[in-house]
């Protein structure tokens, strides 16, 4: 007879199963989802006597529910940062809940000598709809943890690192509504792009990507500027970083994150849309220019699909396998001809043939489907230029939808390698063949800073853009009035002599150059600018329908700005508007 052996689950045991828990929570969380949703199945016993230890991950911790401006006073920060809307996913929310942290702890000697445990710390707003205007209180009751939880710091920060890094560690924690600072909530594309390591956490730590794209994809409410200071204070160590900005502290301590999260809150409230209600995030952008460079070389694309009356032949989305094949022909058709068409008007200059030196690219509304914006990039990659374009009604992820909006598609060059800059500007009111079928999504107006290298210390050249029928919104005008330098409209318009009275109106009333891209059907694309001369006024102008025309035009910077007056065109311009 074999012998019976009997297992006792001694307290070493169980020790080890506490730190077998922690080590796949922290290494492996979708593994330790899993485990723990098949363990409560079988009702295993480790469920129950580790119940504290599971809830401590913050993965069962769901979102707090309601619309944001019934919610209680005193809601858990996890709750709110988990929810699809997470209010402090915006850098304008983000900001001012640091600002409340560091403001009622300025004289703690001993703040942020622990992480600040977002799984039980207390959040509360006067008016959380007003928030992201950052003229509103926030009620915040922070709580503590140890550096050697779950989640803890790496042991290669420096000692007078440490409470830099946990400030690091307390806002991508409460951008990615996660508390594993090292995750993300990036979706992967089919196109190979670097988006972090993600294997284990060791590996989390120094393979994290901190831009907008990898914190929370295309509709990422910020800018580069709350990238590059999470570079800052989560820094690799031997890393050298170089961005376009200059306010950075010589001395980072609570005290000079304090004065440059205020500052930063000064400059934002400028870029608050008021009359609209959302938020302007400015992406400052260096596209290594010359010191003399003084106009943007554009470039409007006015091509043919969609036709309204696909939408009716091969539905909402133009999604049917016949249409794809025929848009994406037509897209990459109308790319060729742009390289076509710069390369005849620059065979006149031997120095300058066959370089497709092109600033920005202007598509109509609706104009490239998602799936094909790898074509945009190949020209983007061929011609060094930015693209303003409609995309087809897609599906924004947590969003109701579908939706109608527009791709900011910008090269980044760095020391190692060019990526891309993808930002969505939404469209906010529909127009009567989209109500009730297309969803409105606008929760922020995105700029585009150009930083010249002749003026370090000026803010930049600044576009913005809209799609078609938000351009009729006098208040959505009047709040970028004195924010942006030059407004650019994708649109599929039917009533082109209504849009050419609109320019009219907005290029001297917004007192900058106004360019309208409508679809190769109608026809209608127009540039203008507050000139004198009537000659001068009209840039360029396509008329005519069913036609794929291409037109380019240089704008130059310096002729509706203070600054820069050698850089004009000579140019006379009318009288700058009242206010």
């Amino acid at each position: 007879k074999r012998p019976v052996v009997k297992f006792t689950l001694t307290s070493p045991l169980k020790s080890e199963l506490h730190l077998f828990i922690e080590k796949v929570a922290s290494e492996s969380p979708e593994l330790f989802k899993q485990l723990v949703k098949y363990a409560s199945s079988q009702s295993l016993n480790w469920i129950k006597a580790h119940h504290s230890l599971i809830e401590s991950t913050g993965h069962y911790q769901q979102p707090i529910t309601g619309e944001l401006d019934k919610l209680p006073n005193d809601v858990s920060l996890l709750g709110i940062v988990k929810r699809t809307d997470n209010p402090f996913a915006h850098e304008n929310g983000m900001l001012k809940l640091l600002e409340t942290l560091l403001e009622q702890k300025k004289d703690d000697d001993d703040f942020f000598e622990k992480i600040i445990d977002i799984n039980n710390s207390k959040i509360g707003c006067d008016d959380w709809v007003q928030l992201q205007s950052l003229n509103v209180d926030l009620k915040f009751t922070p709580e503590t943890i140890d550096d050697g939880g779950l989640y803890p710091i790496p042991e290669w920060v420096s000692e007078e690192h440490k409470k830099m890094y946990r400030v690091g560690i307390f806002i991508r924690s409460c951008l990615i509504g996660n508390l594993d600072w090292t995750a993300s909530r990036y979706v992967r594309s089919d196109n190979a792009q670097y988006s972090g390591i993600k294997t284990s956490f060791a590996k989390r730590q120094l393979g994290m990507m901190h831009s907008p794209e990898a914190l929370n994809g295309d509709t990422a409410p910020m800018s580069n500027w709350l990238s590059c200071l999470l570079f800052r204070l989560l820094q690799w160590p031997g890393i050298q970083l170089n961005d376009t900005y200059k306010q950075w502290p010589a001395i980072w301590n609570l005290t000079s994150l304090h004065k440059l999260i205020k500052n930063r809150i000064e400059e934002q409230k400028i870029f608050f849309c008021q009359l609209s209600g959302i938020p302007g995030y400015v992406e400052r952008i260096d596209l290594g220019w010359d010191k003399d460079k003084k106009d943007l070389k554009v470039v409007m694309v006015q091509s043919l699909l969609p036709l309204k009356g696909d939408f009716k032949a091969h539905g909402l989305l133009l999604d049917s396998a016949k249409y794809r094949a025929r848009h994406r022909r037509h897209v990459a058709s109308v790319a060729e001809l742009i390289l076509h068409k710069i390369n005849s008007q620059n065979s006149i200059d031997d120095e300058k043939y066959k370089k497709a030196d092109i600033d920005l690219i202007i598509w109509p509304e609706l104009a490239v489907n998602i799936e094909d914006i790898d074509i945009l990039e190949r020209l983007v990659d061929k011609t060094g230029a930015m693209i303003f374009t409609g995309l087809t009604f897609i599906q924004i992820k947590d969003r109701k939808g579908p939706n109608n909006v527009a791709m900011w598609l910008i090269p980044n060059k760095q020391k190692n390698g060019r990526q891309f800059i993808k930002r969505l500007q939404g469209k906010q009111h529909m127009t009567t063949a989209e109500i009730k079928k297309v969803e409105p999504w606008r929760p922020y107006q995105m700029f585009v800073e150009l930083v010249h290298p002749a003026f370090d210390n000026e803010a930049g050249f600044k576009l913005t853009g809209s799609i078609c029928y938000d351009a009729t919104d006098i208040k959505l005008s009047a709040d970028l009035k004195g924010k942006s330098n030059a407004y650019v409209i994708s649109a599929l318009n039917q009533d082109v002599a209504t849009f050419d009275s609109m320019v009219d109106s907005l290029f001297y009333h917004m007192y900058q150059h106004v360019v309208l891209v409508n679809s190769g059907e109608f026809g209608g694309s127009v540039a203008k600018a507050p000139y004198k001369e009537r000659f001068d006024k009209l840039i360029t102008h396509v008329h005519g329908s069913h036609q794929v025309t291409i037109s380019s035009f240089d704008m130059n910077m310096f002729d509706f700005r203070d600054i820069g007056k050698s850089f004009n065109s000579g140019k006379k311009t009318k009288t700058k508007p009242a206010g």
